[in-house]
């Protein structure tokens, strides 16, 4: 059995080594398997490219070709995170204040999904504004999150 969290520590430690942060691990097993890697410059987020992901896509092949996660033939993809980049950690978020964001939450009654500008992050959550109606979401209860880019008129 593949210990994928440590896969994803592993990855992690090897991109910042590199001066990139690891904001996403995608995989898929079975037919058509693939990894999909999201990363961005340590230094400088929103600014990473095309050569920059080619060479981060060498580094981690080389990582997966000796621990070989998946049986058989997968593809890999690096990438930049996008305009709709997803939000991981609490530093994620604190970049956002003040943007769009779309998030999947479990806060009140099931599942739901709002959008509204980032309005404050804390240990305990974040804050999301929606039309002036401040929604507080706590860490647990955030299922999934990203950017919305605001395309203009």
């Amino acid at each position: 059995m593949v210990d994928w969290s440590t896969i994803e520590s592993d990855l992690t430690t090897l991109l910042e080594g590199a001066g990139y942060e690891l904001v996403e691990l995608q995989k898929t097993t079975g037919r058509g398997a693939h990894v999909t890697i999201l990363a961005d410059k340590l230094d400088a987020p929103g600014t990473i490219n095309l050569d920059e992901c080619a060479e981060l896509s060498f580094l981690v092949s080389q990582y997966l070709d000796q621990v070989d996660p998946i049986r058989g033939t997968y593809r890999l993809m690096v990438s930049s995170p996008g305009v709709d980049r997803p939000l991981r950690k609490p530093a994620h978020y604190e970049r956002a204040v003040d943007k769009t964001v779309r998030v999947r939450h479990t806060a009140g009654e099931g599942p739901v999904t709002i959008q509204g500008r980032l309005a404050a992050v804390s240990e305990d959550g974040i804050t999301i504004d929606v039309d002036g109606v401040q929604h507080a979401v706590p860490w647990q209860c955030v299922e999934r999150a990203h950017l919305v880019y605001d395309w203009g008129d």
